[in-house]
């Protein structure tokens, strides 16, 4: 809520739902509201009632790969998706670890004892396995490495890939399609070089 003072008298400008905070997970309209550039009618959001419902990585994907470019072009679209994203997987992770895994009811929680011993054995942060990048993630991955080593022994290999920057003329097309220029048979080098800049 924002207050401001106009001739000594305050006035509540944005005053939000009810003078309340709505969650990103539980307002059906946020991704109209906050992307009206790429939803000028309002309409086309996730939420929205369909014949077919998507799951949410079908409609990010949807949304990036589609042939409208605006929505891969801007990227606080995609930061907030990647967000949105990892904020619904740590939900239904904290849902399904106190449905299944921790072993308390709401009583228990005001137990100290009971949270410590929790903490202890690292059970609160266990359902955080799923989300990338945590340190619980990076945990889950080290044990799937030790257990490959452990079944299939030392490798004895490593490659490394990397992406044809400048060789490979279906990436440059790609982001020359993505500014809105067309597609020429051949590129200089500083044309390359200016498009993957």
């Amino acid at each position: 809520m924002i207050f401001l003072v106009f001739d000594k008298e305050p006035y509540v400008v944005a005053p939000a739902e009810k003078c309340k905070l709505s969650s990103l997970l539980t307002d059906k309209t946020i991704e109209a509201l906050a992307f009206p550039h790429l939803f000028p009618d309002g309409q086309g959001s996730y939420d929205e009632e369909r014949e077919t419902n998507l799951k949410w990585k079908e409609y990010c994907k949807a949304r990036l790969f589609s042939s409208d470019s605006r929505f891969a072009a801007d990227s606080s679209y995609i930061f907030y998706l990647q967000y949105l994203g990892d904020l619904k997987q740590v939900y239904s992770g904290i849902n399904i670890a106190f449905r299944k895994k921790l072993p308390m009811n709401a009583k228990q929680s005001f137990d100290e004892m009971q949270m410590k011993f929790l903490m202890n054995k690292d059970m609160i942060y266990r359902h955080l396995q799923s989300v990338r990048g945590s340190p619980q993630y990076w945990h889950q991955r080290l044990k799937d490495l030790f257990g490959m080593t452990r079944q299939l022994g030392f490798p004895t290999f490593f490659i490394t890939l990397s992406c044809v920057d400048l060789r490979g003329k279906e990436f440059i097309d790609t982001f020359v399609r993505h500014t809105g220029l067309t597609v020429k048979e051949s590129y200089t080098f500083e044309e390359k070089t200016k498009l993957l800049r």
